[in-house]
């Protein structure tokens, strides 16, 4: 089917895409020019720019090395970093839009996905971002670039689209840890599909490169990475959960009075943990038996490691905003909201179990038109982002302790953006079924009456 544009609907695409340009420079107008906060992990990430590339620490860091790198390839003011990630991020949302809405059939449908997905954009959880020198706001870019290359190469699969899925893919994985799962979980059986449909050697490379890929993560993050997160699971999740404290040391880990807060006060920097006096007695065992004590404690314990965080996908889905302690504390002063409140509420909901039941709902619409053979293959994109949220949910909930609103963050995202980019597909085939339907009636009618009239 011709999915041919007229130019008054690219005229229209333009201006939407310019509006909604000009609606991110007003709700960054009083940002800009100002010296962003520097957060915990914002050291972390400076500390990485200052490292050499030729050291290997730069590369296998307390933190992913590609915020860093992107710091350390820009000139030195902090203000240039927030610029370009606004860039970046402002670019990303355009792609993809433009990518979703020339997939699809009909001029109203693809109006209304370009729409919503610019929308979707201008959220705060989707927008704030940009003005913190924090790694949410580029791996919310990529991924969106990553869906983007991911709709392109199913579409039509070829060698010059899987390297831009793949170079989406690397990139968003060595931005943020948590990507890289979302990356195995969707470009793996997306490149499987690939091979189903008769392009074994694409389909079978896209899902090589997730692989390897996310080995190259594991590889990085096994160096020194997991030391902070394991810190933060003993200290909130095992010392204070008699069950579990008594799992972990029936498997040899010393616990001396106070532990849990040594833990927690030598998180940052990570050397503190190397050289606090008060934890050599400990290190030893951490380092040795820690995370293959707690890999053998979560598979033991189904109903701590699957039965608590799906019990929890609600507020996975949908952390909790209001400052200090939800994600709107890291909005920066100045910062606007360019849409109105109904119009967030409708973009960015944030009651969790409704997003899960919107989840829910579109996966069985788009399963039923797949059985009706009104789907497309496209339709695997979206379709894997949302069977992908509930396994990556408990990923990063079983991944960390402390700050799960921030880590999570992407699985509220990417939920969101499947169920957004699903129902425009879904809308868009009901339109196209309806327009044939109608086509095929009023040729029936033409028909019959050319008969009538021969008889006649």
């Amino acid at each position: 089917m011709s999915r041919s544009i007229a130019r008054k609907e690219v005229v229209a695409w333009a201006v939407l895409c310019a509006a909604y340009v000009a609606a991110r420079l007003w709700s960054y107008a009083h940002v800009f020019g100002h010296r962003p906060p520097l957060q915990p992990d914002s050291f972390d990430y400076l500390r990485g720019a200052a490292l050499s590339l030729t050291d290997s620490r730069f590369w296998t860091f307390s933190k992913p090395w590609a915020l860093p790198l992107l710091y350390k390839l820009l000139p030195g003011s902090t203000q240039v970093a927030i610029a370009v990630q606004f860039a970046i991020a402002t670019v990303a949302w355009i792609v993809l839009a433009v990518t979703l809405a020339r997939v699809l059939h009909r001029r109203v449908p693809r109006l209304l996905a370009l729409c919503a997905v610019l929308l979707f954009a201008l959220t705060p959880l989707v927008a704030q971002w940009d003005g913190q020198l924090l790694t949410e706001s580029l791996s919310n870019s990529l991924t969106a670039l990553l869906v983007a290359a991911a709709i392109v190469f199913v579409r039509s699969p070829g060698r010059l689209r899987l390297l831009l899925v793949v170079a989406a893919a690397f990139g968003a994985t060595m931005t943020r840890d948590t990507n890289g799962y979302l990356a195995l979980l969707v470009l793996v059986p997306l490149g499987l599909a690939i091979v189903r449909r008769g392009r074994p050697g694409l389909g079978a490379g896209l899902a090589v490169a997730a692989v390897l890929i996310f080995a190259l993560q594991t590889w990085s993050y096994d160096v020194r990475r997991w030391h902070g997160p394991m810190q933060d699971v003993i200290a909130q999740r095992v010392l204070p959960v008699p069950g579990a404290l008594r799992y972990f040391r029936d498997r040899g880990m010393p616990v001396r009075p106070g532990l849990g807060a040594v833990l927690i006060a030598n998180r940052v920097p990570p050397t503190k943990f190397d050289n606090a006096p008060r934890l050599a007695y400990f290190r030893p065992w951490f380092e040795d038996h820690a995370r293959q004590t707690y890999l053998g404690y979560l598979l033991t314990h189904p109903g701590v490691s699957v039965g608590k965080p799906v019990r929890r996908l609600d507020i996975l889905l949908a952390p909790s905003r209001p400052p200090p302690y939800g994600l709107d504390y890291f909005r920066r002063k100045g910062y606007r909201d360019p849409l109105p409140g109904l119009l967030i509420r409708a973009f960015y909901p944030q009651q969790g179990w409704a997003v899960l039941a919107a989840m829910i709902a579109a996966l069985l619409l788009a399963a039923g038109f797949w059985r009706a053979r009104l789907a497309e293959a496209v339709w695997l994109v979206p379709a894997l982002l949302l069977l992908a949220a509930v396994p990556l949910a408990i990923i990063v909930y079983n991944g960390d302790a402390i700050g799960i609103d921030r880590h999570s963050l992407l699985v509220g995202v990417t939920a969101r953006l499947g169920v957004i980019m699903l129902g425009a597909m879904l809308l868009d085939a009901v339109s196209l079924a309806a327009d044939q339907t109608r086509s095929r009636a009023t040729k029936w009618n033409r028909l019959s009456k050319k008969r009538f009239a021969g008889t006649g």
